[in-house]
């Protein structure tokens, strides 16, 4: 297994190599939750984490706004469920009509993004959809109010009527988006911003401090975020029942 990730090192990219080590350790989990294989083999410390030691500067609320304005239209609510969820590219390129529930109560209105899967790209295989990259990566988050509307007008504009219907699919309409094809609208957006150093990880970033600015404490941004630690929410610095709460604090300040 450590040959194996080395070379995977050697090859690629640590993003890369993160990538296929998370995907393999989920399978072999799966595997072994089924009794097929005794143990998971995949025990090597922190090869699932894409980290360079690079620090991620979040976009500002103007540059955040200005990407927004600039990118393709059918792609303003990706980088608003990015930036205000948290969502990693592979969770949100995996959503489906089904996943977006759009509560309404006496004039209110709260969108719940219910996570449970995501989709990885694997060289000679194509895209496989299977768990997140955790336990904890299952979760339900409310958007902040001041952001429904440019979900709501993409589900109507933008995602076709099934329940099973991607919210971002690829150019066919069907099929799912590849982060390189994704580029293609997202490099122009984040040059016009001013940010062209800007990753699309970047985005979760900003969801992150956002929510910790709004009061969210290390247990609510560890829920919201999908992390397995505590000491991964620290970072940034909900609980169930909070979540609405703190999702209306967040648009206070936005």
């Amino acid at each position: 297994m450590r040959s194996w990730y080395s070379a995977l090192i050697a090859a690629g990219t640590k993003t890369q190599a993160a990538r296929a080590y998370e995907l393999l350790k989920a399978i072999l989990s799966t595997a072994a939750a089924d009794g097929r294989i005794k143990t998971n083999p995949c025990q090597i410390r922190g090869a699932a984490s894409a980290s360079t030691g690079k620090k991620t500067e979040p976009p500002t609320p103007s540059e955040l706004q200005a990407i927004v304005t600039g990118i393709t239209p059918r792609f303003r609510a990706a980088v608003i469920l990015a930036a205000w969820t948290g969502v990693r590219y592979g969770e949100l390129t995996e959503l489906r009509r089904r996943d977006i529930d759009v509560l309404e109560d006496e004039g209110d209105q709260a969108i719940v993004v219910n996570v449970s899967r995501g989709v990885t790209h694997v060289t000679g295989q194509g895209f496989i959809v299977g768990a997140t990259k955790s336990e904890a990566g299952v979760r339900a988050i409310v958007l902040p109010p001041h952001v429904n509307e440019i979900v709501t007008s993409h589900l109507r504009e933008f995602v076709g009527r099934s329940a099973d219907s991607l919210l971002f699919p690829s150019a066919d309409g069907s099929g799912h988006l590849a982060q390189s094809a994704f580029y293609k609208h997202w490099n122009p957006a984040r040059i016009a911003a001013g940010r062209q150093d800007m990753p699309w990880h970047a985005l979760r970033h900003y969801g992150a401090t956002r929510a910790a600015l709004a009061g969210a404490t290390l247990k609510e941004l560890q829920s919201r975020l999908g992390h397995s630690t505590v000491s991964a929410a620290m970072r940034y610095q909900h609980t169930a029942g909070r979540d609405e709460e703190l999702a209306r604090r967040m648009s206070e300040l936005a």
